[in-house]
């Protein structure tokens, strides 16, 4: 897969219909709202889709009742614009030692968690690494019994000094000689 021009609001839109259903056959309730409807980003579509289905899955997994809300909107940071994919849940949360090792492989908080609600834990590990390979990132701020908000957050390259769009200045004639 590779880097192709994206429609952020034909994505996200894609998605809370598709989780808008998955919500409501667990009885969920399913919030989303999105200010990016006109933002075009270059980016890989399939790793940027995974990344956000599996935080997603994973919000509705560990949430036995409640809702979990979807967004998208643009942020500023350090002076770099960036859409923001944030999806909170009501849920079971994460405890505050669990919390640094949550993107590594394996470290679904316990064995107990893992018997409960299925599954071995290396989907927000493979949630990071697909951010980390499109120079975005995902963080999760959470408390233990009332749920957790993940931000996957993707950095929009600026238009005046954009790199892959800015013109070689010409080359110098090298047969002229100078005198």
């Amino acid at each position: 897969s590779s880097k192709e021009e994206i429609k952020i609001g034909h994505i996200v839109n894609l998605i809370s219909d598709e989780y808008g259903h998955k919500c409501k056959e667990k009885g969920l309730e399913f919030n989303f709202w999105s200010d990016v409807s006109d933002i075009i980003i270059e980016t890989d579509r399939d790793k940027l889709m995974r990344a956000i289905l599996i935080t997603l899955d994973n919000a509705i997994k560990f949430t036995p009742k409640g809702k979990i809300e979807f967004s998208c909107l643009l942020q500023t940071h350090d002076n770099e614009k960036q859409v923001v994919f944030k999806i909170s849940d009501t849920g079971i949360g994460i405890a505050p030692e669990y919390i640094d090792h949550i993107f590594n492989p394996f470290s679904q908080q316990d064995m107990g968690t893992s018997r409960e609600f299925g599954g071995c834990g290396l989907g927000l590990a493979v949630a990071s690494t697909l951010m980390l390979q499109l120079q975005g990132t995902i963080h999760v701020d959470s408390t233990e019994n009332s749920g957790s908000v993940f931000s996957i957050s993707l950095p929009i390259p600026s238009e005046p000094n954009d790199q892959s769009k800015t013109e070689e200045p010409p080359l110098l004639d090298t047969d002229v000689v100078l005198f």
